[in-house]
């Protein structure tokens, strides 16, 4: 039995145009998106998923509207998928900050400074780890041949073949997936660099979450992965750069969808895969992510 996760990055806002910083605000696709997310739409035509999960953010739900609305309906949305809250910079750009001591302090070291009235990066990771240990507990629970039934507002939405399996079998504060949004299209966005340096002109280098700092390095614990995730297992598929390998879509394969911003999807691959740094992740806008495992 094979497991997958889908994790798609948002396609283009104005504000990424524009390198504001998103964070939890909530800015729509640029009104010409869909053309722009048609590659996504192609790569997930007639595609199996046993489940669907999205921030709960519109960018987000418009992606996954444009790219696959027969899903729609069964998407569970959860606020935890958000990208980092920025706090009182959001909306804000590198060349209005650039000057200000606080900001500065956070781009040398954004592990151990806030953005004023934002999200610690401490926050940010738990936020995640709670979402990827019930991802996890679900995942194994279909792959065993199960279906949740959804009692009530705090459990994770499925719909697969087999037999249900009580909620209470679950997490008790199951995936409520939820909105949100922010990454750039490439034409559109400067990536960073790992280990977060600047552009050589002192521009900030706007990284899949849209936080980098000089000299600045992602540390802390790594979280035990609940299956072994190798190089081999994990594909990026940049459907707007070339058209992917798709790896073969058999029966015995449970599939979820993950539609969520830059910054979840490389944090959530470094908690996944050993030896992964969250710098190493980075997807343009409407890009795909696919992590995989054998049950």
């Amino acid at each position: 039995m094979r497991i997958e996760w889908w994790l798609i990055r948002h396609g283009l806002t104005e504000w990424n145009v524009q390198h504001r910083y998103q964070g939890h605000s909530d800015p729509a696709l640029l009104p010409g998106e869909a053309s722009g997310l048609e590659p996504l739409r192609l790569e997930l035509a007639g595609v199996d998923f046993s489940a669907v999960y999205s921030s709960d953010l519109v960018r987000c739900r418009q992606t996954l509207e444009y790219a696959r609305p027969d899903l729609m309906e069964r998407c569970v949305a959860d606020r935890r998928l958000r990208e980092m809250d920025f706090g009182a910079w959001e909306g804000r750009t590198y060349e209005m900050m650039k000057d200000d001591a606080s900001y500065r302090a956070w781009i040398d070291d954004p592990q151990r400074v806030t953005p004023p009235g934002g999200e610690s990066w401490q926050a940010f990771r738990a936020r995640l780890e709670g979402v990827r240990q019930e991802l996890a507990a679900y995942s194994q629970a279909l792959a065993a041949g199960g279906r949740l039934r959804r009692e009530d507002a705090g459990q994770i939405r499925g719909n697969v073949d087999g037999e249900r399996i009580d909620a209470k079998e679950m997490r008790e504060n199951a995936v409520t997936m939820g909105e949100s949004a922010e990454e750039m299209r490439e034409n559109a966005v400067t990536m960073g660099k790992p280990g977060g340096e600047m552009r050589e002109n002192g521009e900030l280098m706007q990284e899949n979450v849209e936080v980098s700092g000089e000299h600045a390095e992602v540390v802390g614990e790594p979280a035990e992965p609940l299956w072994k995730c190798t190089g081999a297992m994990s594909e990026h598929i940049d459907v707007r750069l070339e058209t992917s390998k798709v790896l073969p879509r058999n029966s015995r394969t449970i599939r979820l969808l993950i539609v969520t911003h830059g910054g979840v999807i490389s944090l959530l691959s470094s908690m996944l895969e050993p030896g992964l740094g969250f710098w190493d992740t980075r997807l343009p806008p409407g890009g795909i992510k696919r992590l995989q495992w054998e049950q």
